[in-house]
């Protein structure tokens, strides 16, 4: 099996998006070549090595230049339409569900894949890293096509060879500290529903009591979210921790997601997912949970507030909420400065 990018330009896809097509070799008078067995010869020979069962990642240039979809090759090449008569055609289904929000844009990929450095592992320069989109497919490896199925969407693992899709150890670990710390404050402790029982599993592991982990959203929250359509989102949020404002009926304190791999386009998705659901909600549309992102290290803090900085929409959000970037480390500390927010948020939620 191979992996590769496609580029396609979006009307392509709005005309035809259970097929992609690739150039053919073509004689004087414009027409496709045709070898002895009846096929069509390509217009490079590297496109014999495509074969049924390949994944790749479908691309749309400038003005797009995102990822709309991860897709397998079902069959071909065979003619399917005379839309693309000079081309070569391939049946095509998504290996995940296609949604717009989860789209990958271009900068992204440059920052994330391998495919986009040099030999020394040094990010491309622009007119480097745009001249390897060049053409209509780019050959990419098992484990940058791996990297896409996690940027494009946290909410799913891929079909095939999971183990590996996303390494979970050092992400596990930090829910799982982020989840003690709750207990700390007597929060109640909801894990998102995609690492839950990995996360749990490895508490039992330690034999720690997780006896007060919540295992489902609070029925108002999720009623909201199924009815607007984000409880696809926040039910994937990695830490929420509650507070129990009256018998029976908790609220919001915090939001946390610990991201180690870049990903803050799928961060940002799922606070602003929340944001809504909260102001869904007539008698609690005035809560200002804490929105709190745990990096790697304070390398990675710094590099995730520049990337904030550097989107209006991620800005925006930043500026009108509570929203704090800190590393593992620090979190896993509580300095000073940590706890002060954490007591102020709980007393302000308490008193709500």
């Amino acid at each position: 099996m191979k992996y590769w990018i496609v580029v396609h330009y979006y009307s392509s896809y709005e005309e035809h998006n259970d097929l992609i097509g690739l150039p053919a070799k073509l004689d004087k008078d414009g027409k496709p070549i045709k070898r002895s067995d009846g096929s069509i010869k390509p217009y490079y020979n590297y496109f014999d090595e495509i074969k049924t069962g390949d994944r790749f990642a479908y691309y749309c240039p400038a003005p797009n230049k995102f990822i709309l979809g991860l897709y397998e090759i079902v069959d071909g090449p065979k003619e399917y339409t005379n839309d693309w008569d000079t081309s070569i055609q391939y049946k095509i289904k998504p290996v995940l569900p296609i949604k717009k929000e989860n789209f990958i844009s271009y900068y992204t990929l440059v920052d994330e894949l391998q495919f986009f450095k040099d030999e020394n592992g040094n990010k491309l320069e622009k007119r480097a890293a745009a001249y390897k989109l060049k053409g209509t497919i780019k050959e990419i490896s098992q484990i940058d096509f791996k990297k896409l199925v996690k940027l494009y969407s946290q909410e799913e693992i891929y079909e095939e060879d999971t183990k590996g899709v996303v390494e979970i150890s050092e992400h596990i670990s930090m829910i799982g500290k982020s989840h003690y710390h709750a207990e700390q404050f007597l929060c109640e402790s909801y894990i998102g529903r995609q690492e839950r029982n990995r996360v749990l599993e490895q508490i039992l592991s330690k034999n720690e009591d997780i006896s007060d982990s919540m295992d489902q959203l609070p029925p108002w929250l999720a009623n909201i979210s199924v009815a607007i359509g984000t409880n696809q989102r926040i039910s994937y949020i990695d830490n929420i921790w509650f507070i129990e404002e009256s018998k029976g009926f908790f609220i919001p304190f915090a939001i946390i997601e610990h991201e180690k791999d870049g990903n803050i386009r799928g961060v940002m998705d799922r606070f602003t997912a929340m944001d809504i659901t909260l102001k869904n909600n007539k008698r609690f549309s005035n809560i200002k949970p804490l929105y709190i992102i745990i990096a790697r290290d304070k390398s990675q803090v710094e590099s995730y507030n520049n990337k904030i900085n550097e989107h209006g929409e991620w800005l925006q959000f930043y500026k009108e909420h509570k929203f704090h970037i800190y590393s593992i480390d620090d979190f896993e500390k509580l300095d000073k400065q940590i706890l002060r927010i954490l007591s102020s948020q709980i007393k302000e939620v308490g008193e709500y």
